[in-house]
């Protein structure tokens, strides 16, 4: 199991990991905060929990000096990596996507269960 915390990077770095923990198969899990790219990185967890006190951030993509619309091929993109490569619901999504890159989204256990982003809640 790789414990993962931060908040967030590049996001090359989260999808890099997410390609090394899956073909490892490895299990992550938050104990503290991971927002971000770092929840890329988590993705790539074959079993995916989350401690009582972990915190995990969404928001959609960004990089400095470029608007929304700069951006839009890479956001779809994104959705298209968390809807179809990562399975998340696509409510979830929905609103990864609606919160601006400059503000982050930390959804509830029940959220995370319910968006598939996370297998189970440790106690």
């Amino acid at each position: 199991t790789v414990v993962l915390a931060g908040p967030g990077g590049r996001l090359s770095v989260g999808f890099d990991l997410y390609e090394m923990f899956r073909e490892r198969k490895l299990a992550t899990r938050v104990d503290d905060e991971c927002a971000s790219a770092c929840t890329f990185a988590f993705l790539g967890g074959v079993e995916r929990s989350i401690s009582p006190g972990g915190r995990l951030g969404f928001h959609r993509g960004s990089f400095p000096g470029l608007s929304d619309n700069d951006l839009f091929e890479t956001n779809r993109d994104l959705r298209g990596f968390l809807l179809y490569t990562a399975k998340l619901a696509p409510p979830f999504v929905d609103r990864v996507f609606a919160t601006p890159p400059d503000d982050i989204w930390e959804p509830t256990a029940q959220e995370l269960l319910a968006g598939r982003v996370i297998n189970r809640v440790n106690q």
